[in-house]
Parts: structure tokens; C-alpha cells; sequence
């Protein structure tokens, strides 16, 4: 992964191997167009993770969360949009029939911030 990375990035990508609490604490400063969000996909740490990051969230930002045929992550992402001062809508929420799908994998879903 770090390879393929650095054979592709430009000037403008960065790569922060550190967990995402710590990251939202001490290096993030600017709005975020597109997230996704690909650590533990425990509820807490799926809901989390979409909470820290919500106050970087650009007007009409995109979050993709995978994973979502999982328990969880999925309801972890309901409870996101229902608890937040903010207002999103879901574009796509694909599940898939087996994991490892080679379409969407685990299941996907697709919010944009509208507010």
C-alpha cells in the first residue's frame, strides 16, 4: 500500500499511518470534500469515527462507509445521521449477497451532508 502510494501521490497526498482519534487531535485542520472512514468497524468506533471527522465535513461532503452488510457499522452509520446537528442524505446503501463481494465488497453506503 505505501509503495503504490508514494509511485502515485503528488504534492498534494498525504499518508498518516496513526489512529484517527489521534489524527482529528493533532494533525487535521482543513474541511474534508470526501471521507471514508476504513478502521474498526465496531459500533463505537464507527460512530466515532464519523463524529470526529464531522466538524472537518464540507458543505455537500461525501462519506462512504464499507463494510456495511456487518451489524454494526451499519447501524453505527443510522444512528450518525439521526444524533447530528447536521442533516445528510444517502445516496447509495448496497448491500451485497456474500462477503468479499467483488462489486462492493462487504456492502456499501454513500452519504452527502445537505446541511
Amino acid at each position: 500500500m505505501n509503495a503504490r502510494f508514494h509511485t502515485y501521490k503528488s504534492d498534494q497526498h498525504f499518508l498518516y499511518e496513526m489512529d484517527y482519534r489521534a489524527y482529528f487531535a493533532e494533525v487535521h485542520r482543513d474541511q474534508i470534500g470526501l471521507y471514508l472512514y476504513d478502521g474498526d468497524h465496531s459500533y463505537d468506533n464507527q460512530l466515532n469515527g464519523l463524529r470526529i471527522a464531522e466538524p472537518f465535513f464540507s458543505e455537500n461532503c461525501c462519506i462512504v462507509v464499507d463494510d456495511t452488510n456487518r451489524a454494526d457499522p451499519y447501524q453505527a452509520t443510522l444512528d450518525f445521521i439521526k444524533t447530528s446537528a447536521n442533516a445528510y442524505r444517502i445516496l447509495l446503501d448496497q448491500k451485497t449477497c456474500i462477503p468479499d463481494h467483488p462489486t462492493f465488497w462487504d456492502g456499501i453506503m454513500i452519504l452527502q451532508r445537505v446541511s
